[in-house]
C-alpha cells in the first residue's frame, strides 16, 4: 500500500518527488479555508480500539481529527472533511 509513497519520499529529490508531505495543522487549514467542516468520527475508531484491544494503543480525538497513538506518540491522523 505505501509501497510507492515510501520510494518516493526515500529515493527521489527535486522535480522526481511526487509525495510532498505536510503536518496535520496545515492541512487543516487548507480544508477549512475551502469551505469544508470536519465529520466526527469518534464513536467509530473507539469500538474499533476496544474491540481489537489496546495494549499500548489509544486513539486522541482533537474535534478535526482522530490521531492513533502508541502511549503518548501519535503514529497516524485521520480525518473526514464535509462541504
Amino acid at each position: 500500500m505505501f509501497g510507492r509513497e515510501i520510494v518516493d519520499i526515500v529515493a527521489c529529490e527535486g522535480l522526481e518527488r511526487e509525495e510532498r508531505h505536510e503536518r496535520y495543522a496545515r492541512w487543516i487549514v487548507r480544508f477549512v479555508g475551502a469551505g469544508f467542516k470536519p465529520a466526527h468520527m469518534w464513536c467509530d475508531a473507539k469500538q474499533i480500539i476496544d474491540a481489537y484491544g489496546k495494549d499500548g494503543y489509544k486513539i486522541m480525538n482533537d474535534k478535526s481529527s482522530l490521531m492513533i497513538c502508541w502511549h503518548e506518540r501519535p503514529l497516524y491522523a485521520v480525518s473526514a472533511w464535509i462541504s
